[in-house]
């Protein structure tokens, strides 16, 4: 009788290895993925992600739900590819510490402060704390400059809260 293995639970499944040499492509992939394990909102993480690629010289859109995202990212002279990566987020836990320090990341790399080498370093050091599960088993008080949307229903830029494909793969409404 041939026996049937058990499922292992998600939490303990070893990630998949990111498939991207492109290192800019690369830390887009394990910033997403670190700051949905810490618990990040879907609309912040889409933010981030998108400010951070185009900022990297990354062309694409980004989409997020609540237990992953899509990425389709392109750096010119290279092929566009688009990733999905599911995730855990931590069993419903959130790491508030660890996603300050992924925000405060993000606001560094914005400002020109991290080249893309020394950002993924960083990451890796913020991962590597105790009970961070930021590539295994994929599974502040204010809001950084970057979180803000780049219009408003004030505006006239309802888009933003539609989340319509022609906002959504512009990366900003306008």
């Amino acid at each position: 009788m041939n026996e049937i293995p058990m499922e292992t639970p998600l939490a303990s499944t070893p990630a998949p290895p990111l498939s991207s040499s492109i290192p800019e492509v690369a830390f887009v992939l394990e910033l997403g993925r670190a700051m949905q394990t810490f618990g990040v909102s879907v609309s912040t993480l889409e933010t981030a992600l998108g400010r951070v690629s185009q900022h990297l010289g990354l062309e694409g859109a980004v989409f997020a739900t609540p237990t992953g995202f899509l990425a389709s990212l392109r750096l010119e002279g290279h092929h566009s590819k688009t990733y999905l990566m599911r995730g855990n987020a931590a069993g419903g836990l959130s790491s508030l510490d660890q996603l300050a320090q992924a925000e405060a990341l993000v606001d560094r790399v914005l400002d020109g402060e991290l080249d893309v080498h020394a950002a993924r370093e960083h990451l890796a050091s913020i991962c590597a704390h105790p009970g961070s599960d930021c590539g295994s088993g994929w599974a502040p008080t204010a809001a950084p400059a970057w979180a803000w949307p780049s219009c408003s229903a004030a505006a006239g830029g309802n888009c933003c809260w539609a989340r319509s494909w022609a906002c959504w793969s512009a990366w900003r409404c306008s």
